[in-house]
């Protein structure tokens, strides 16, 4: 008599199972703020122009720019004068036209996760996709309290 499941139904079952298990669920989620940035067209045209005549040319990198704008939100950090090039980013995707990075503020109160995005109808004015300017779309802002703030609460 022969088995009917197989290794992948058995995998498919195993990830199932992992996932419904969730060391989260012991530990109580951080609130946490998504904020979409509206996209003006015309500014990021202007943005590709300026980069196409050699000015910041660090907003073609991702994670720099990633970092400045996780830098201009964050309020501890606007009176630093730590390079975009420092803070640390953890990089979860990086693609043609989407990447996405993590940071966690050292305190551990604070965790971002910013979205940036290169647009399609911007290629003809870059003209390839390497010289593009990376646009943030979107941050997530998880804050979470430690025990000795929850303490001064009550």
């Amino acid at each position: 008599m022969r088995c009917r499941c197989n290794v992948r139904s058995a995998f498919t079952l195993l990830c199932v199972l992992s996932i419904a298990w969730c060391p989260s669920q012991a530990t109580p989620k951080c609130p946490t703020r998504k904020i979409s940035k509206k996209v003006d067209r015309q500014a990021v045209e202007e943005l590709q122009r300026a980069i196409n005549e050699g000015h910041d040319p660090w907003r073609k990198d991702p994670k720099a720019a990633a970092a400045l704008e996780i830098m201009d939100f964050d309020p501890a950090y606007k009176e630093t004068r730590l390079s975009i090039y420092s803070l640390p980013l953890r990089a979860v995707v990086v693609k043609q036209t989407v990447a996405v990075f993590v940071h966690d503020t050292a305190d551990g109160k604070r965790s971002y996760r910013m979205t940036l995005e290169r647009f399609r109808w911007l290629l003809p004015l870059a003209k390839n996709w390497d010289g593009m300017v990376w646009t943030p779309t979107r941050i997530e802002v998880s804050e979470c309290p430690s025990a000795s703030d929850k303490k001064q609460e009550k």
